[in-house]
């Protein structure tokens, strides 16, 4: 588009002084500009208006000594500001004065003024209370009485030596508790295995072995389901540690006991235990003296253990013409009268039954003089002894005679072997008599009564092994028959009454006979 041309305009007029004639270059410029607008060229964007800005607050002024700080009284503006209900002289309850902050309510006395009520007021928190958690807060209950129960079993364990002195008492306590406590220890380490598998957790079987502690993880992550497993394995270690530990489960100490004791035991005792049967099938060879089984030694514990009174009480008595003469008295005298022609040992058979009659009338006068001791002892109670019956006293049964007798490792007799005479003189094994519900004192008199008869062969074949005597003393034993093989069936001694008879053992076949 062309641009329009004029033609200059003819100089105006002069005008007055202090006016400014109108020049060209104004119009001229207002053209172009408007040009330019028609023909859709940019131009610079107008001018913006000024910008007024606002004059600096003046400062606050110097408080009055009697007047409010000023940061209370801008807060009590604001708070009077945000809540035009709210009075400038404070709270209508409490007449509290100060800022109520975001609240509608007193803070003070908790007073809403639009509900027109009071609440509960909740005071804020001081910072210096709130302190981190202690260690004994972040410890669980359970973990607390799981110490504590490991602390009793120990102060349990360290008091039991001056609670039980003796060892052998000691040492049984100590088994028992490392037996429970094994128990307890293993029984934790298979459920914990069981907890890990549940948990997805890849172990073999035998990991409760090789990794006893990688194990526990499982258990770890189900807490506190798996409480229990904890207190078993805790509680039964501590247990097991206990008891090695201070009840002085130190097998060697408690056998040394026994090994003392046993040391006064005889080497024939100590060999002669076994029956024969038992001798052949060892393969191990013969007993050391002082040696003991386990079975044995276990069986020596419960016998230390159980009290005197409970054990059936078995009458003991030897015999005596006089009341006034001991036990070694009456052995002296026992083998002092034994008639002189017993020491001849080619005797001859015909006098097999003089010699039973003489046996059996020393016998019989024996008893006569012992049950007339009985009852002269009865008359000076106050009891008449002219009432009591000799015969009504006599058991029935059979008279069988000692040929030896069983004993334990300490020596101390178990059982007695007795044989019964028949019509040739010679002896046959009758039957082994068990002695456990002799007393302890019982059977120390009458281990002492067999040590001063003994021998180093039996008078008759026996199956049993055992510590020989010369058949002297005789026992009276009921039986509810015989058996086929000329045994007695179920044979019983309710007294067990030791009385003289004159037997003998032949030097030649070491087989006895009666003269």
């Amino acid at each position: 588009m062309s641009r329009l041309t004029h033609p200059a305009p003819a100089p105006a007029a002069s005008s007055a002084p202090g006016e400014v004639p109108p020049g060209d270059g104004t119009l001229t410029q207002v053209q172009e500009e408007l040009l330019l607008l028609l023909n859709g060229e940019e131009t610079a964007p107008p001018p913006r208006a000024a910008v007024v800005e606002a004059p600096p607050p003046p400062a606050p002024p110097v408080p009055a000594p009697g007047d409010a700080p000023p940061e209370k009284a801008a807060r009590s503006g604001a708070a009077g500001a945000q809540d035009p209900e709210a009075k400038t002289e404070g709270c209508p309850s409490c007449g509290f004065t100060g800022s109520w902050g975001m609240g509608s309510w007193c803070p003070e006395c908790g007073y809403f003024p639009r509900v027109g009520r009071q609440g509960d007021a909740i005071e804020a928190a001081d910072p210096e209370d709130a302190l981190p958690p202690t260690l004994w807060s972040l410890i669980p209950g359970w973990i607390w009485a799981l110490l504590g129960g490991m602390a009793g079993i120990m102060i349990v364990s360290a008091s039991m030596p001056l609670v039980l002195k003796d060892p052998l008492h000691r040492g049984a306590a100590a088994a028992v508790q490392l037996g429970i406590g094994l128990l307890l220890g293993i029984s934790s380490q298979v459920r914990a295995f069981i907890y890990a598998m549940k948990t997805h957790e890849q172990y073999k079987f035998y990991a409760i072995v090789t990794s006893p502690l990688a194990i526990w993880r499982g258990p770890i992550k189900l807490l506190p389901q798996t409480r229990p497993v904890f207190f078993c394995a805790a509680w039964g270690w501590t247990a097991a540690l206990g008891a090695g530990l201070f009840m002085g489960l130190h097998w060697p100490v408690l056998l040394k006991a026994f090994q003392d004791y046993m040391a006064e035991v005889r080497k024939a005792e100590a060999l002669n235990v076994l029956p024969k049967e038992s001798k052949d099938k060892a393969k191990g060879g013969e007993k050391k003296p002082g040696e003991m089984s386990f079975g044995e030694f276990i069986g020596e514990i419960g016998k230390t253990l159980a009290p005197e009174e409970e054990k059936p009480k078995m009458k003991f008595k030897v015999k005596k013409e006089k009341s006034e003469k001991d036990i070694d008295e009456l052995m002296e005298d026992l083998v002092s009268e034994v008639p002189v022609d017993m020491k001849d040992s080619g005797a001859e058979e015909g006098k097999t039954e003089d010699a039973l009659k003489k046996a059996g009338d020393a016998a019989k006068n024996a008893e006569e003089a012992a049950k007339g001791a009985g009852d002269a002892a009865e008359g000076k109670d106050g009891e008449s002894g002219d009432e009591q019956n000799p015969a009504d006293d006599e058991p029935t049964g059979q008279r069988c005679l000692i040929i030896g007798y069983t004993a334990n490792a300490s020596g101390e007799v178990r059982s007695l072997l007795v044989a019964v005479p028949l019509k040739d003189g010679k002896l046959r094994f009758a039957a082994k008599l068990p002695l456990d519900s002799l007393t302890n004192r019982d059977l120390a008199e009458l281990r002492k009564v067999l040590a001063k008869i003994r021998t180093k062969s039996p008078a008759t074949p026996c199956p049993y092994g055992g510590v020989w005597v010369r058949p002297v003393l005789q026992c009276h034993v009921e039986h509810d028959g015989w058996t086929s093989d000329g045994r007695l069936r179920s044979p019983n001694v309710e007294e067990l009454v030791i009385e003289r008879t004159e037997i003998r053992e032949r030097s030649a076949s070491r087989t006895p006979t009666l003269r």
